[in-house]
């Protein structure tokens, strides 16, 4: 049996259940209409292949990975071990197939058990802010929101952290710069955006980018619209995405705005206490077959890497920022990808 192959792409039709206790897997005959599984035909699982339960990338849930030692027939198939997967019960689950070294199954450090490596990253409370008091407040459905704190800088938040707004956890994408939309057209020469209502922040010293990174300040602040200046040199049209910075130099009173991934549920209103949270820990660790189109991909990133069979880990640190380590397990080129998800796209992998 050797030690690793060259395929991470290998067939894995239909549905599995694994009696850990045996180390028997079954999968759904044929009749099973969509759920049937073809162990040991012509492209799909074999003996030596590691076996994946479930799915990698999030949200989907990953079991972990086994050695296939043995195939009784297209539904009957066994493992060499349990260590490399999680405790929970293995039952109609999808599955994968690879040829990746098979020391990693029985390598700690790659199993999916909880009892010997953490799980997912956790969002944890980071600190409180406050929404500003000086402007409109933030209703139901809205993506920008005023904060102010107590001296001259974001309480340390970050973009990737999150708003807790009615029990949910809305992603930060934007500090100190947000978007918004105009609603009617304004021709070249015109002082004026139209808006539909308020927005959360907007000021006098706040910056406003719009086409071609024109910069302009509102002067006068209505419902419907602001004036700007100096004059738009480039035609705006309706529903253009206007870019609002407020750590631009003008900034003051120590208030910025922070812009949402999607929209708030409950409003917030002036004074309003916000809990801002943020992602932390987790432990995940595959392995992953690179192939010369994935590291061309990765070059330059925080998955920079060799062809080969990669092992691959990724935690989110104490101040968010998610770390990569990488250790080519077997340099080799020639290596047949297709398995999700695909190297260096492996942001969400479990």
């Amino acid at each position: 049996m050797a030690l690793w192959g060259n395929n991470d792409n290998r067939t894995a039709t239909g549905r599995v259940s694994l009696d850990k206790a045996t180390g028997i897997v079954t999968g759904a005959n044929l009749e099973d209409v969509g759920n049937g599984t073809k162990f040991g035909e012509t492209g799909e699982v074999q003996v030596g292949d590691i076996i994946r339960f479930g799915v990698i990338d999030k949200p989907g849930t990953y079991f972990g990975d086994a050695v296939v030692v043995s195939i009784a027939g297209t539904t009957q198939l066994t493992i060499g071990s349990t260590m490399g997967l999680e405790n929970a019960a293995i039952a109609r689950t999808s599955f994968t197939a690879t040829q990746a070294p098979k020391s990693t199954v029985l390598d700690s450090s790659f199993s999916e058990n909880d009892n010997i490596n953490d799980g997912a990253p956790e969002i944890k409370n980071l600190i409180k802010l406050q929404a500003f008091a000086g402007v409109s407040t933030t209703g139901v459905g809205a993506s920008i929101v005023s904060i102010r704190t107590h001296h001259r800088s974001t309480g340390g938040i970050k973009a990737g952290d999150f708003l807790e707004n009615q029990g949910n956890n809305i992603k930060i994408i934007g500090v100190g710069t947000a978007t918004f939309h105009t609603n009617f057209p304004s021709g070249i020469g015109s002082d004026r955006l139209f808006i539909d209502g308020s927005i959360p922040g907007l000021a006098a010293d706040t910056a406003i980018l719009v086409a071609n990174d024109e910069l302009h300040f509102p002067v006068t602040i209505g419902a419907t619209f602001f004036t700007i200046d100096p004059v738009l040199a480039s035609a705006v049209s309706t529903n253009d995405t206007i870019l609002m910075n407020t750590n631009f130099e003008h900034e003051k009173d120590h208030r910025f705005v922070i812009g949402l991934a999607s929209s708030t549920t409950e409003a917030i209103t002036a004074g309003d206490a916000l809990q801002i949270n943020r992602q932390m820990g987790g432990y995940a660790r595959n392995v992953y077959g690179v192939a010369s189109g994935g590291a061309n991909d990765a070059n330059g990133t925080v998955y920079e890497t060799g062809v080969g069979w990669v092992g691959v880990t990724t935690y989110v640190d104490s101040e968010g920022n998610l770390r990569v380590k990488k250790e080519i397990l077997v340099a080799m080129s020639g290596i047949t990808t297709g398995n999700a998800p695909s190297y260096p796209n492996i942001e969400h992998a479990n």
